[in-house]
């Protein structure tokens, strides 16, 4: 069984965004797990912070990406961006200690990118996110993209997709990535 890291960068409680990933577990059946971590427990990046150690929340966070197979950002848009809290996380996850500069629990890691949100959807926030993932060195995954404008409208009081065609977009993007998590395996 593949093991996924899902990570959502929306901090609220109700998140449409943690949402998918949840619903891309369920989607998954037996062919992959995805374990769902927020970041409400990250503080804000401070090198005066990161001098004196780094936070239990962040080496938690590094050691589920190392865990992992493979991890899933769940993007919302927040002015045609990504959240605060994402970026932030991933300040902190590319923080490597001396004389392991340059290196992230990222690098060749198998990603994907979905998202959530309003009108405008969350393509211009995914964007930002998938070139800051390819600076690191992500092994990202480029197609299918997945995003879901108006997503309020789209899940039923539950957070689930109502429609056929959504649930059939979510299983082929996470069928899509466990292939491009399976291609990474291999030498």
């Amino acid at each position: 069984m593949i093991n996924l890291l899902g990570i959502s960068g929306s901090l609220r409680a109700g998140s449409l965004n943690r949402r998918l990933l949840e619903l891309a577990d369920e989607l998954a059946d037996d062919r992959a797990k995805i374990v769902v971590s927020d970041l409400l427990a990250i503080p804000l990046y401070n090198p005066d912070v990161e001098a004196i150690g780094t936070p239990d929340s962040v080496t938690d966070l590094k050691n589920r990406i190392a865990e992992s197979d493979g991890v899933l950002f769940a993007c919302p848009a927040y002015y045609a961006s990504m959240s605060g809290a994402l970026k932030n996380a991933i300040d902190w996850i590319c923080r490597t200690p001396e004389p392991a500069r340059g290196s992230s629990v990222l690098g060749g890691k198998p990603v994907a990118v979905l998202g959530g949100g309003g009108g405008g959807g969350t393509i211009t926030a995914q964007d930002h996110l998938k070139q800051i993932l390819t600076v690191i060195g992500a092994d990202l995954m480029q197609e299918p993209v997945l995003d879901y404008a108006q997503i309020s409208d789209r899940v039923d009081d539950n957070g689930v997709l109502k429609g056929s065609d959504d649930r059939n977009q979510l299983s082929e993007f996470i069928t899509s990535f466990l292939d491009h998590v399976g291609r990474a395996d291999k030498p």
